[in-house]
Order: structure tokens, then sequence, then C-alpha cells
């Protein structure tokens, strides 16, 4: 991890955020998932899940509702 993103997580929690860093995007899905269990899940349109590809793993572990696509 570069020393960039190290000082951006330390600011974010100094802020009250919470930040969690992962490699990849598997390694942050897995997180994801395990987070939310078989919950209903509701995305906004969200580019980024989009892109991810996250959408067909989150439907498999619950009910997720596209609000839009594309």
């Amino acid at each position: 991890m570069r020393e960039l993103t190290k000082t951006a997580i330390e600011n974010f929690r100094k802020k009250g955020f919470f930040c969690e860093f992962f490699e990849d995007k598997d390694e942050a899905l897995k997180y994801v998932l395990n987070e939310i269990g078989a919950s209903d899940v509701g995305i906004g349109g969200s580019m980024t899940i989009s892109e991810l590809g996250w959408f067909e793993a989150l439907e498999k572990r619950g009910r997720a509702n596209w609000h839009r696509s594309g």
C-alpha cells in the first residue's frame, strides 16, 4: 500500500469515517458479501458496482434491486 493511501485512510478515520483498504476487487467483494449476508440490497445506479461486476454476486446472495442500469 502506498504511503499516500495510508495517509488518506488515517485522515478519514480521524474524521470519524469507516474506511477499509483492499488489494483487489475480489477481496473487497468477499468482505462486502460477508458483511451483508443474505440481506436485500438496493443499488442506485452505481457505475462502480456495474464496472466491478458485483451485481450478479449480490443478487445470488439475496435480492438485489437495481434502481437503474446503464
